[in-house]
């Protein structure tokens, strides 16, 4: 599905490849990558309400931006180099207004579960941060450009790379960034080991989820690492 997939369903509608940014309040970051947590224990495409938390804080965020800066989404699931469910490229112009490209992505956010129930967008059995944040970190450079990266996940990396399960019970600490990988960026994580309603939660997860993502973050070089449990 790639790039096509959006192009048809919502953001074809309000911009192809480009969008304007020109807005009197401050910018967040020149870069904004966001990941969007597609998989069968995460909230976001399960749940409308969590969806239309996500949907309004990633819409704030791109308001926020101005022209010269890009956004990049992407789905986070089984992630590796093969197509992925969510792609989307949007380098800020002055093609179309702030306000279409907000709007375009909020509402692609907020569509996720319906998406799920149509059978346009399938679940991932797998939760994999790492991966993506080890695939994306070569394009990036955050010691010359400013680069947020948002993570809406319930944190729960469920991947090669480790069990969801022993990540949680604290048999096991995730593993440490191939290197620097994203020094100087920030990174920034939303809906921290909020699982979805039919799964269990336990209050003790955030903590260790939070130390552990903390740890990896300082490994990677990241300049300001923050986590929340709620999706706004």
């Amino acid at each position: 599905m790639r790039s096509s997939f959006i192009q048809s369903t919502i953001i074809g509608a309000a911009l192809l490849s480009s969008a304007s940014m020109s807005v009197l309040a401050p910018a967040f970051a020149d870069d904004l990558i966001i990941g969007l947590d597609i998989s069968d224990s995460a909230p976001l495409a399960i749940e409308q309400a969590i969806a239309n938390r996500a949907a309004k804080l990633v819409g704030s965020r791109i308001a926020s931006m101005k022209k010269g800066d890009s956004v990049r989404l992407r789905s986070l699931g089984t992630y590796g180099t093969a197509e992925q469910a969510l792609y989307v490229n949007i380098k800020l112009s002055r093609k179309a207004r702030p306000h279409k490209v907000s709007k375009a992505l909020e509402q692609l956010v907020s569509s996720l579960p319906a998406l799920v129930k149509k059978g346009r967008l399938k679940l991932q059995n797998e939760t994999n941060i790492i991966g993506f944040l080890e695939t994306i970190a070569p394009s990036l450079d955050c010691t010359k450009k400013p680069t947020t990266i948002l993570i809406l996940s319930d944190g729960i990396e469920h991947s090669a790379y480790i069990k969801g399960r022993d990540l949680l019970l604290g048999k096991k600490k995730l593993p440490a960034p191939s290197g620097p990988i994203l020094k100087g960026c920030s990174l920034e994580m939303r809906g921290l080991a909020q699982q979805n309603k039919k799964l269990k939660s336990d209050p003790r997860w955030f903590a260790r989820l939070n130390k552990n993502w903390a740890r990896f973050a300082k490994a990677a070089g990241v300049a300001h690492f923050k986590a929340f449990a709620e999706y706004r």
